[in-house]
């Protein structure tokens, strides 16, 4: 990423760092495995910068091995939407891209999701959102 990004968290599975305009950026580790303890941790981080509205996430899973069918679905439960305002994923090629976006129609949470192969539309995106 080109912007100055401050480094506010590690967790086993992820580097978060905070953008600026409620933008939360989680870059998941290579290889990781996503499970709904980490989802949690994910949303307990995130719920400390949604205390004066909710938050926007760019989350580089270009490197992930997986996330558990559980880690998703509380991810994109309706539970968390009064703490998130949009989710920009970044993903490998425009076909992960393609599929991704098929999986998403069925998937749909409560929230705005975009797929992006790079970070800047993504982050440029998520900017446009209110």
């Amino acid at each position: 990423m080109q912007e100055e990004a401050k480094l506010i968290y590690k967790t086993r599975t992820a580097v978060i760092r905070y953008l600026g305009d409620h933008i939360l950026h989680y870059d998941i580790l290579a290889n990781a495995e996503v499970v709904v303890e980490d989802a949690e941790e994910y949303i307990q981080i995130q719920s400390t910068f949604a205390t004066e509205r909710p938050v926007k996430n760019l989350t580089d899973i270009r490197k992930v091995k997986s996330i558990s069918i559980a880690a998703r679905d509380l991810l994109k439960s309706s539970s968390i939407a009064n703490i998130h305002a949009g989710s920009a994923l970044v993903v490998n090629s425009p076909l992960s891209r393609t599929i991704g976006n098929f999986f998403m129609q069925i998937n749909r949470p409560d929230y705005p999701v975009r797929l992006f192969n790079d970070e800047k539309n993504a982050l440029d995106w998520l900017r446009s959102l209110p």
